[in-house]
């Protein structure tokens, strides 16, 4: 056994940890002996401490780069609790706070944490330079990739900001990259024989079930198979991922009428107010938290039993990733989607807002590849888990502790989706009142759609397509999803199929101004 792996699992029985998860040792030798290397672990995986054991162990600075704040403060936390010398450098801190870390960054500290942006900023610069940077850990690198399902255009200059620093050892880790991204990131770092570290995909405690709703009533009874699930305290606690502000909102309040305790959570809340859900939520053992993707990357519960996706998420990275966040702590935990048909139509219409830019004609092929999978994927006839693997390219066989997927075993745990039972929620009785008299500000936008109307009933009368009380309706309330617009009086799923994308499209056109975003 050479230094390197002798010094490794030294640091790692320092660090209070017995043994090795699949890959750790490898990466930390690598980084040890100066070697990049490109680390793909799913979610749980343990990918932090591939960075941290080596970032600890040398008297030169590791910079962690993480577009999540959760994720930083939670380690960063962690470490500080031990005693170690540990920076972190994050929006929203207070000035003493950043001066205090960038003297720690002159000083003696032994890993920073800071999101990308951080890189242009002069005097974050100025604060490297009085150090030795030996290695820059890069999370969620997939972000670096144009074809990644997460691209952010502040990652493409890391390469060159890890030139500036006198090009130390790189290692790029992500929970979520397939192989041709994988050989993107490589070689947009000018990574030369990387260790390349690719664990195992399946997480054997997670089952994985899509119900497929479509037709009529299909939204209602999607809500009544979640409030069916989460009625269970064995799925609790529960994260229920939506797919803008204000469906977390609307489902929240649906749960809490059903006797769940929900809260909605996303970015336009105050920020103290976040806070203070995501704490209360992490120190919960029963609470369901309805969310954007904004919340869970980089928060570390162990216990949550049960994640749902009500919305068709962008992309199959994007719904392993959230997915992944059920069962960290190894117990038995449901992965659950409940996907509308008409959903899709978001996807589609997405997508379309990209047409006829050429700067974003890479992220529209993107689109339409994540599109396609996630497709297929949820009308697959194949095991779930084996659809997964194979997504990532992993050839091994799942291993299931329990149930594996509802293509596998039978769904019995939930309702039969076709004939469960609604319950009437007051939102859905006040969403089907009469539309109120439109205001002079709603006017244009009941023209436009009455303009629309005619189009698209070509040769039929305009009523077949819908009635003037809904287009007013429409106008009056203006609509941001499909779940918005298939709450008013007039609007079914077969409305929504066929021109749900065109009149939102309309909506968004005669926007009026507004407070908050949904």
């Amino acid at each position: 056994m050479g230094e390197a792996e002798n010094r490794a699992d030294e640091l790692l029985r320092g660090l209070g940890y017995e043994s090795w998860r699949p890959g750790q040792r490898e990466a930390v030798v690598a980084a040890l002996e100066g070697r990049d290397s490109l680390i793909v672990m799913p979610t749980g995986g343990g990918k932090s401490l591939c960075y941290q054991l080596p970032g600890l162990a040398s008297e030169g600075l590791t910079i962690v780069v993480s577009p999540l704040i959760a994720l930083m403060r939670d380690q960063w936390g962690k470490l500080t609790a031990q005693g170690q010398r540990v920076a972190m450098i994050t929006s929203g801190m207070e000035g003493w706070e950043v001066s205090e870390a960038l003297e720690m960054v002159r000083g003696d500290a032994r890993i920073v944490y800071c999101a990308p942006e951080r890189f242009a900023s002069d005097v974050f610069l100025e604060a490297l330079s009085h150090r030795t940077v030996d290695l820059v850990a890069v999370d969620e690198a997939h972000c670096v990739s144009e074809w990644g399902h997460d691209f952010r255009p502040d990652y493409l200059r890391l390469p060159q900001v890890v030139e500036r620093l006198g090009r130390p050892t790189v290692m790029a880790c992500t929970a979520t990259a397939t192989r041709p991204v994988a050989a993107e990131i490589a070689s947009r770092f000018g990574m030369e024989d990387p260790l390349q570290v690719r664990s195992g995909f399946d997480r054997p405690n997670l089952s994985f079930d899509v119900v497929a709703l479509e037709g009529k009533g299909c939204t209602a009874r999607r809500q009544a198979l979640l409030e069916a699930g989460l009625g269970d305290p064995a799925n609790l606690p529960a994260i229920v991922y939506c797919g803008t502000r204000r469906q977390t909102e609307e489902v929240a309040e649906e749960l809490r009428e059903a006797g769940v305790a929900a809260v909605a959570y996303h970015a336009g809340l105050e920020p103290e107010h976040r806070t203070a859900i995501q704490e209360r939520f992490m120190a919960t053992d029963s609470g369901v938290i309805c969310a954007t993707n904004a919340f869970g990357m980089g928060v570390d519960k162990p216990d949550v039993r049960s994640v749902w996706h009500v919305t068709i998420p962008t992309s199959v990275e994007a719904y392993y990733q959230e997915a992944g966040r059920a069962g960290r702590d190894g117990l038995p935990s449901r992965a659950v989607m409940l996907a509308l048909k008409a959903d899709l139509g978001r996807l589609v219409r997405f997508n379309e807002q990209r047409a006829g830019d050429p700067d974003l004609a890479v992220a529209r092929e993107r689109g339409w590849r994540a599109y396609h999978a996630i497709k297929a994927f949820i009308y697959g006839t194949e095991c779930r888990r084996r659809a997964l693997l194979d997504h990532f390219s992993d050839r091994t066989a799942g291993a299931p502790l329990e149930r594996c997927c509802d293509v596998c075993d039978l769904l019995e745990w939930l309702p039969d989706p076709d004939a469960i039972a609604v319950r009437k929620s007051g939102r859905a009785k006040a969403a089907a009142a009469p539309a109120p008299d439109l205001s002079a500000a709603d006017a244009p936008l009941f023209e436009a759609l009455k303009a629309w109307r005619l189009g698209a009933a070509a040769d039929k009368p305009a009523y077949t397509v819908a009635a003037n009380k809904t287009l007013a309706a429409i106008a009056a309330t203006r609509p941001r999803d499909e779940g918005a617009l298939i709450a008013i009086s007039g609007v079914g799923p077969a409305f929504i199929e066929k021109y749900a994308a065109e009149v939102l499209a309309l909506v968004a056109e005669h926007a009026a101004p507004v407070t908050e975003a949904a």
